[in-house]
């Protein structure tokens, strides 16, 4: 079945949040973190990577991106409930890591949760079993 322009409303937008969920990991891996620390009774700033400040190492970073690669997958192979699964994931990533780096993550868990609520609407079109 081809694809109509409402079909490709949901794939389009889970592959931008697939896109700023890798942007958005490569910034937060490279940008400088900033921190003031007293020492001596004088003031001092460093910057840290997050290579060195993360324990867990780039783990954080991936974890948005499978779940952002695995909402995308769904979409294009029109699956909408792996797609609302994987919105919701993010959404929960996003909440709880809010307070260091989830905050840079929210337009994509916003498009992916877009995604999902588009996709019953506009159609995504009918998955063919394999019998038909």
């Amino acid at each position: 079945m081809p694809r109509t322009w409402g079909n490709w409303v949901a794939p389009l937008l889970s592959t931008t949040g697939l896109a700023w969920c890798a942007l958005m990991g490569c910034w937060i891996w490279f940008a400088p973190i900033r921190s003031e620390a007293i020492r001596n009774g004088v003031p001092a700033v460093r910057y840290h990577s997050f290579s060195e400040v993360s324990l867990l190492g780039p783990v954080p970073l991936v974890v948005p991106v499978l779940i952002a690669a695995v909402a995308a997958w769904a979409a294009w192979r029109s699956h909408q409930v792996i797609l609302g699964f994987a919105a919701f994931l993010l959404a929960v990533f996003t909440f709880i890591s809010g307070f260091s780096i989830g905050a840079g993550y929210l337009p994509a868990s916003g498009l992916l949760f877009l995604a999902a609520v588009v996709a019953p609407i506009l159609g995504t079109g009918q998955r063919k079993s394999a019998g038909a």
